[in-house]
């Protein structure tokens, strides 16, 4: 949200704790020297992140969320048997895990289910990561370390009895972007094109799982079309707290439960600055179609995903109405660009 000394980090936007990494090229690290406890550097042990070895950052993190679950759930009880209401104090838990993200990394009880089940292209030391002579492996491992993370918390909410009181949402920030961009040897796209830092479907189109027993049925799924600056009114309506004016998301608390009348939108928009306007993407979504413009002056790309999911067969001039429609969006939802992220990071800086 914001590095250390800016606005913008999150106990300044709304936290009340906050324990990880506060820079996007320091979270490429596994192996920190460090991580945030709020505002103070958390040291992290015997860690060398150009080795790597020491304390897993994931792991620390992970630990910390559990323990502001279990210590809060047991203070909101205690509160709540004093209380008139015995009302107990809801609680949000952002929980965000960074693996599998690169550099690719993981304790080796994790990668060594999966040694010598790949065919290994090993990835050089740069700048923001270690070396990693079996990343295939490693990235395997990766992601079933993070289940495991997740199979802990879900245990832990029926542990302490608030399964029922508590919804867990479940979802990504892009698309796949497994080592050395190898999409095929995991299949991370499925059908899909593109993968992260892309705006084709394979690079945003993400998993949104919800869990709330009692209120979302099990086993259902919806069409509807959501991101997630949905989110935010979403979870302010299910804590009973005013939607902030000006936003771009709806609620859709009568899509996870069915109940009330999901409202519209007319499409979603997406853009990524990218480097140069060679590479300045812009896309968008209405109904069943997908409009896209790599690069600033790049002619619109015009897809129906209901008949061509995997955005192969380009349909801007069969459609000339359709496509003329979802250019003047890309013109109307765009604005100027913030500041992009630093890309460098020294730890010598703080």
């Amino acid at each position: 949200m914001g590095d250390i000394g800016t606005t913008g980090v999150p106990w300044e936007q709304g936290f009340d704790e906050f324990f990880g990494y506060l820079h996007q090229v320091h979270a490429h690290y596994f192996y920190p020297e460090y991580l945030w406890k709020n505002d103070e550097k958390y040291p992290l042990e015997g860690n060398d992140r150009s080795v790597p070895s020491g304390l897993y950052s994931a792991d620390v993190i992970h630990a910390q969320a559990m323990d502001f679950l279990r210590s809060h759930v047991r203070q909101s009880k205690a509160l709540a048997a004093q209380a008139p209401d015995g009302q107990e104090v809801p609680f949000f838990l952002y929980l965000a895990y960074t693996p599998p993200h690169g550099e690719y990394q993981v304790p080796e009880e994790s990668a060594a289910e999966y040694e010598g089940k790949f065919p290994e292209k090993p990835i050089e030391a740069r700048d923001d990561h270690a070396s990693q002579p079996e990343p295939y492996a490693t990235y395997a491992g990766m992601i079933t370390r993070l289940d495991g993370y997740v199979g802990e918390v879900m245990a832990a909410l029926d542990e302490l009895g608030i399964e029922k009181d508590t919804m867990v949402v479940f979802t990504s920030d892009n698309g796949p972007s497994p080592p050395n961009n190898d999409l095929e040897l995991f299949d991370s796209n499925g059908p899909l094109r593109g993968r992260k830092g892309q705006l084709y479907e394979g690079g945003i189109r993400a998993p949104f799982a919800v869990r709330w027993p009692g209120r979302v049925p099990a086993g259902s799924s919806s069409d509807v079309l959501t991101s997630f600056w949905d989110f935010l009114p979403t979870a302010a309506e299910l804590a009973g707290a005013p939607v902030p004016p000006g936003l771009d998301g709806v609620s859709l608390v009568p899509t996870l439960t069915g109940e009330g009348e999901q409202a519209a939108r007319e499409y979603l928009y997406w853009e990524h600055p990218g480097s140069d306007v060679s590479t300045y993407y812009r896309a968008t979504r209405v109904a069943n179609w997908k409009g896209i413009r790599n690069g600033a002056d790049a002619a619109l790309e015009l897809y129906d995903l209901e008949q061509d999911p995997g955005e192969s067969v380009n349909v801007a001039d069969a459609n000339p109405d359709v496509a003329n429609r979802l250019a003047a969006i890309l013109e109307e939802a765009h604005s100027a660009p913030r500041p992009h992220f630093q890309k460098g990071w020294n730890p010598e800086n703080e």
